[in-house]
């Protein structure tokens, strides 16, 4: 099989490679435990699924949610979450495997995805560290907190969401033009969160070291990401 790949010369360079089958068969075996996972959340937690996924454009049953807060507790979380991580991993997966790595080097699918799983892993650690370590110093409350973490709740689930059917397309289909749909859809969920986690700073009286926060936090491990990718697929 073949399929098309970045180019680091700038933009996509429609060159065919040929993709090992052992890529596909990760990817299918991944995806097959994310629709597992899927059906369980939307067939058992229809509710739940339907506040997280309107929550980030919808200020009413965002607020709803937060006030209610159950749904931190609930056991959906703890099927959501292996499911947000496997999709998102399965992003930094294809493009490690047809952006980044080196013709000549040859590493086992499996190895690569596990590689990928622990990048968005350490990510998620991170963001989480430094999270504890902000709200200790600007005195978030447990309501705060659950703010949060919530808005990030509802970005993650809407991006897992929309990224899921793309990267089928993108690897069943030889599509990966859909990636820049995917991209402009992103930054706008991105800046729906950013703007609904600067709002609540600013109750608080912490906007300036917030923005400072997310531009170090949330953003500069997307910039050094990029920075290497570009570096690896030269």
């Amino acid at each position: 099989m073949e399929m098309t790949v970045f180019s680091a010369q700038g933009g996509f360079d429609f060159e065919r490679v040929p993709v090992n089958d052992f890529f596909q068969d990760t990817f299918t075996v991944v995806a097959g435990v994310v629709i597992v996972l899927m059906a369980v959340c939307i067939t058992v937690y229809r509710k739940e699924m339907r506040q997280l996924a309107q929550g980030l454009f919808a200020a009413r049953i965002s607020a709803q949610v937060i006030r209610d807060g159950s749904i931190l507790r609930d056991r959906i979380v703890l099927i959501l979450l292996p499911c947000i991580v496997l999709v998102q991993a399965t992003l930094v997966y294809y493009i490690m495997y047809m952006y980044c790595l080196p013709a000549e080097l040859h590493i086992s699918a499996i190895l690569l995805f596990f590689a990928a799983l622990g990048i968005f892993v350490f990510d998620v650690l991170f963001k989480s560290l430094a999270f504890r370590f902000f709200s200790f110093m600007f005195d978030y409350d447990r309501n705060d907190k659950m703010e949060y973490l919530l808005q990030k709740l509802f970005y993650l689930t809407d991006t897992t969401l929309l990224l899921f059917p793309l990267m089928i397309g993108v690897v069943y289909l030889n599509l990966p033009q859909i990636l820049w749909g995917y991209l402009l859809l992103f930054l706008l969920f991105y800046v729906a969160m950013f703007v609904r986690l600067f709002m609540l700073n600013r109750k608080k009286g912490n906007s300036f070291q917030f923005f400072l926060y997310f531009c170090i936090v949330e953003i500069l491990p997307y910039i050094i990401l990029l920075k290497t990718a570009l570096l690896l697929g030269r």
